[in-house]
């Protein structure tokens, strides 16, 4: 890993049982560890699947966890979005404590917030490289999407060590990045390698770099 680079978690926290507190332990062994943890999102499953927990309220979120070494100087360049009117505004602010109004001028974008509403991964993703092909929880392109947008240039590389369904490694190869993927299922290893050479056939060599090394059972497969 690069000294600079960023390193993105989703977990889920478990409720087998009863609440395992496994977000804030797994947080604490991060710390512990002499990683830095830069901030953390809530990502919001609009269509998740139904949990039915005693005592409680249905789940519907993961976290991801954003981290960097300790005295990492990290690339961030987050992602916008259009503000409300999408243009500049002189907008009156909270009054001063001796009561005189105070303003703000209002920019045209603004950095999105930090939590994510997406709905669980669309089988479309996916299945269009094969049909044939099942994973029983692939993340989102949008959510790959907004880190690798906020946190990398082209060029730089990405890896992705549970790539499964590979929608990391896409959301890297269409942003320009080198996409690195593994995974310890070999049927998910055939499965990146037919997408990933799928996506590539889409672009000409000028548009986009990659680089794919998925490892499985202690082999290297190498996609060109």
């Amino acid at each position: 890993m690069d000294e600079n680079g960023v390193i993105v978690i989703i977990i889920g926290e478990s409720y087998s049982g009863g609440y395992k507190s496994v977000i804030t332990r797994y947080e604490m062994m991060l710390l512990e560890s002499g990683v830095e943890i830069i901030g953390k999102s809530p990502w919001i499953k609009s269509n998740s699947t139904p949990v039915i927990l005693k005592d409680f309220f249905r789940p519907v979120d993961e976290t991801i966890l954003v981290c960097k070494m300790k005295g990492a100087k990290v690339n961030f360049n987050p992602k916008m979005k259009k503000t409300k009117e999408g243009k500049k505004m002189v907008k009156k602010s909270h009054k001063a404590k001796d009561g005189t109004n105070r303003f703000f001028v209002q920019a045209e974008e603004t950095v999105v917030s930090n939590v994510i509403i997406t709905p669980v991964v669309n089988d479309s993703e996916y299945k269009k490289y094969d049909p044939d092909f099942t994973h029983d929880a692939p993340a989102p392109m949008d959510v790959y999407q907004q880190f690798v947008e906020s946190y990398t240039l082209p060029g730089m590389t990405c890896i992705d060590i549970f790539c499964g369904a590979g929608q990391g490694l896409e959301v890297f190869a269409r942003n320009g990045c080198n996409a690195i993927g593994v995974d310890i299922d070999p049927v998910s290893v055939e499965f990146c390698n037919k997408r990933m050479n799928m996506v590539l056939g889409e672009r000409t060599e000028s548009e986009l770099q990659q680089a794919l090394i998925i490892e499985s059972e202690d082999r290297l497969t190498a996609a060109a």
